[in-house]
């Protein structure tokens, strides 16, 4: 159930909470926004939209509604108005709960990396008669951008440099009792044009390069009976410290050194494990601090942000920040009682911009799940420190 991991919300109406100390609303008015990138003093936000009105059926969420309501804004960080660096991407609404559209992005020079999420096999048997007169292109859209790794320009200029999503749902066939399916999720740049994304459909890490699209690993996972996710479900890779690490939504970090992964402990000082269903992570090198006493390169701070915290189904007003030192191996939590948080990017370590309602559209959403600091929109906030 790796995609269902990621989608299906079974939410109950709980009071909002209050941030903690040093979180600010940035700007209100995104739409289920995601991943968050710094560029040139700016934020970017990818929103993934609200699907639309090409209905086919899911077998596991009942539909999928599909349309062209993704982007990626630009938000200024201290004005917070905000404009679409490129939209009418595509956009995927699972029965009524979830959207998936762009979801990780990545800076690399004047251009952002970005995946869109989900897998173009599922849309070529899309029948367009007596379908609304826009099918036709959202159809085409949906074959071109699920899946699809992206990279695009100042200008808005759109690059297609692979489909993720295409080779993970065929990669999944030849894996026994893995759910066939794909759902990219998270991006990293690497190396000279390549890029690494993790695959929470397929449970695989992926190089893409010129050379094309290939696995660096695929996570096993066996969890104990009734536990939520029922997978692995990776959703971020970051580097630090010299090496990869992989977060996965079933509250897991990994080491990843010539293609193995091993599990690493993120706890505070009493043992209390510190990660729950993440869903982005960012990193920042020490020497980035001008720190005296971090002169070695390969000290590093990874935060980490919990959608939510509780153990089963995702929860309203629970979702969390964690910052891990990679060198120490001390871990503590940022900020906590935020609402279905979602991505990350630091400034610093002591200043951090975070998606939050990343549920809620930009109309708004139920009070029970979208209500956070007075909005009911999908936000972007600032944590300091």
């Amino acid at each position: 159930m790796a995609a269902a991991a990621l989608l299906a919300l079974s939410i109950a109406g709980v009071a909002p909470a209050s941030a903690a100390t040093g979180v600010s609303v940035v700007t209100a008015g995104l739409d289920s926004p995601r991943g968050v990138a710094l560029s040139h003093g700016d934020v970017l936000v990818a929103e993934a939209g609200h699907g639309g009105d090409i209905c086919i059926p899911n077998a596991i969420f009942g539909t999928n509604c599909i349309g062209l309501n993704s982007q990626i804004s630009v938000v200024e960080a201290g004005s917070g108005e905000h404009h679409p660096l490129i939209s009418h991407l595509f956009s995927s609404l699972l029965g009524g709960a979830e959207t998936l559209g762009v979801s990780g992005i990545a800076t690399r020079g004047d251009s952002v990396l970005a995946i869109l999420g989900e897998y173009p096999q599922q849309f070529a048997s899309i029948n367009c008669t007596g379908m609304p007169a826009d099918c036709a292109e959202v159809k085409a859209a949906a074959l071109a951008q699920a899946g699809q790794l992206i990279s695009v320009n100042g200008d808005g200029h759109l690059k297609s440099l692979g489909s993720v999503g295409g080779f993970d749902f065929d990669f999944t066939a030849e894996i026994p009792d893995q759910e066939h399916d794909s759902n990219p999720y998270g991006v990293l740049p690497s190396g000279d044009g390549d890029a690494l994304v993790a695959d929470a459909g397929s449970n695989s890490l992926n190089l893409v390069s010129d050379d094309g699209i290939s696995v660096v690993h695929y996570f096993h996972f066996a969890p104990p009976a009734g536990t939520f996710p029922s997978d692995a479900v990776p959703t971020c890779v970051v580097r630090a410290g010299g090496k990869l690490w992989v977060a996965d939504l079933s509250g897991r970090l990994f080491r990843i050194q010539g293609g193995a992964a091993t599990q690493v402990t993120v706890a505070d000082s009493g043992g209390t494990g510190l990660l729950h269903h993440v869903t982005n992570c960012t990193s920042v090198a020490a020497r980035e601090e001008g720190d005296a006493d971090s002169s070695d390169s390969s000290g590093a701070t990874i935060f980490l942000v919990n959608m939510w915290t509780t153990p089963g189904f995702p929860s309203p007003n629970t979702g969390s920040v964690v910052r891990f030192d990679v060198a120490t191996g001390q871990a503590s939590v940022v900020a906590s009682k935020l609402n279905f948080p979602n991505g990350i990017a630091a400034v610093s370590t002591h200043t951090l911009y975070v998606s939050a309602n990343s549920i809620c559209p930009a109309s708004g959403g139920p009070p029970a799940e979208c209500g956070f600091m007075g909005h009911t929109s999908g936000l972007l906030l600032k944590i300091t420190d």
